[in-house]
């Protein structure tokens, strides 16, 4: 509505600490509204309107049913006839004549199914997560045990480098002892100026230089706290990332040892490391295969040729010259001893 927000959010001081900081966010009567030069997108009639129907159904309703299950490819499948991506719902039915349900049917549904305006996506099919959730979780394990995969992700760790927290965590050291620094040699000038005689012929003059020497050393302490500030925001980032790698480890290695013991949360963090985007069939394929398209969160490495995505053949789908042909079981279809089809195009 062509406003800009002032102190919305504040930096402020940790409490029981010395020179820690965090980022505050503001009560919406703490901080002021203005007038912005930008243009109004919306009329401030329509923006009110909107932000009080937002105040009722803007509400986050918390899960109250099957309270362990995650869905694991939330987001990363996407809808074959739009493209948007598809999250998990559930088929959660009662029992005729009794306040018991029928065990849970969980689905993954183009998220336009749903939309308020504009022209919803026309897929009605609701993908079931069991047999999804199968083929992938077969395609990581073949992955990672005939590809080589520890090495390779030992690999990866290494190429990122050191740790930057090291970095930071010497980085705040060195800023608290030069802030130390110029603040002791400011308290000496202010006692100095403090001591000077004022009969002194020079004492204007010693005295107007010294409280510019006063005020660069504050500009300096200034501009320290801001750089004290930004880096404990990449501190803390950082120790983030360094608990979500720790994350990622432990849930590779215990899905080394048995998928199927993880917890469903750790099966779909699994997911999202191992896959940027995962498209599907319009239908079920003949042989049991909902997979399409595969791209993953890095390249991987078969018989001497490197790519990030896989593509797995419908019943009309020929190979080309330019394609390598992988094979690799799914536990369903081990039992009827056939092969899962797919390919990594060189290009």
């Amino acid at each position: 509505m062509g406003k800009i927000a002032y102190g919305r959010r504040k930096t402020e001081k940790i409490e029981g600490t010395r020179n820690e900081f965090h980022i505050v966010k503001q009560a919406e009567d703490a901080y002021e509204i203005y007038d912005g030069i930008h243009e109004a997108i919306v009329s401030e009639e329509m923006w009110y309107k909107a932000y009080a129907k937002r105040k009722v159904t803007g509400i986050k309703h918390e899960k109250t049913h099957s309270m362990g299950h995650y869905h694991m490819l939330s987001g990363l499948v996407r809808c074959p006839e739009c493209g948007a991506k598809m999250y998990g719902v559930v088929n959660r039915k009662k029992k005729k004549g009794s306040d018991e349900f029928y065990k849970d049917m969980w689905y993954y549904k183009c998220k336009n199914r749903i939309k308020v305006e504009g022209k919803p996506c026309m897929y009605k099919t609701n993908i079931r997560q069991d047999q999804l959730n199968l083929e992938v979780a077969a395609l990581i394990r073949w992955i990672v045990n005939e590809w080589h995969f520890k090495e390779n992700y030992a690999s990866m760790v290494v190429e990122m480098g050191d740790n930057p927290l090291d970095g930071l965590l010497e980085e705040e050291e060195r800023l608290h002892a030069e802030r130390k620094k110029v603040e002791t040699r400011k308290k000496k000038l202010l006692a100095k100026i403090g001591n000077m005689d004022a009969d002194d012929d020079l004492y204007d003059e010693l005295c107007e230089d010294y409280m510019k020497i006063v005020r660069d050393l504050t500009e300096q302490i200034g501009k320290i706290d801001a750089n004290l500030v930004h880096n404990r925001m990449l501190k803390e980032n950082a120790q983030k990332m360094e608990l979500t790698m720790e994350q990622h480890c432990r849930v590779l290695e215990a899905m080394f040892d048995n998928f199927e013991l993880l917890t469903e949360e750790d099966q779909k963090t699994l997911a999202n490391i191992f896959i940027e985007r995962i498209e599907i069939f319009p239908n079920r394929e003949e042989h049991g295969r909902w997979l399409k398209y595969v791209r993953f969160q890095f390249p991987l490495e078969l018989n001497g040729e490197r790519s990030d995505e896989m593509w797995f053949k419908d019943s009309a789908d020929e190979l080309t010259e330019n394609d390598i042909p992988v094979s690799y079981p799914s536990e369903q279809q081990l039992r009827r001893s056939v092969c899962c089809q797919g390919k990594i195009n060189k290009g």
